[in-house]
């Protein structure tokens, strides 16, 4: 990734196309949160696979093995996806580390835990 920062949504159409492709085991150069508000999530990681159900965080740091795959829930999703370099926040990346070192994924209640973002994307 070359840009220090990045954020973009996965939805329904998003998730088929990484379901459809072939989709390895991958490491990045940079750290990644992933926000399911919608849908569901299979999480490969730490040589574990597990499936997650929105509402959930899943942190994946920097040089990780993982591998994911978005699964719609209903017909739908909506992920967000936050990609960063560890320079665009270097004192908090300890503190991540930290927080996910035993759990890459957190999961919520079914209560509404994140505000209704699709207005914010028109």
């Amino acid at each position: 990734m070359n840009e220090l920062f990045k954020i973009y949504q996965v939805d329904a159409k998003e998730a088929l196309r990484i379901q459809e492709s072939k989709n390895e085991m991958h490491q990045h150069d940079f750290e990644e949160l992933i926000i399911g508000v919608k849908g569901r999530l299979e999480h490969f990681i730490d040589f574990k696979a597990q499936t997650y159900s929105a509402p959930f965080v899943s942190f994946v740091a920097q040089g990780k093995n993982h591998r994911v795959k978005p699964i719609l829930q209903d017909n739908d999703i909506d992920f967000w996806v936050i990609r960063f370099k560890s320079e665009f926040i270097p004192e908090t990346t300890f503190q991540l580390y930290a927080h996910f070192h035993e759990n890459a994924t957190l999961t919520f209640s079914n209560q509404p835990v994140f505000p209704d973002w699709s207005s914010c994307a028109k």
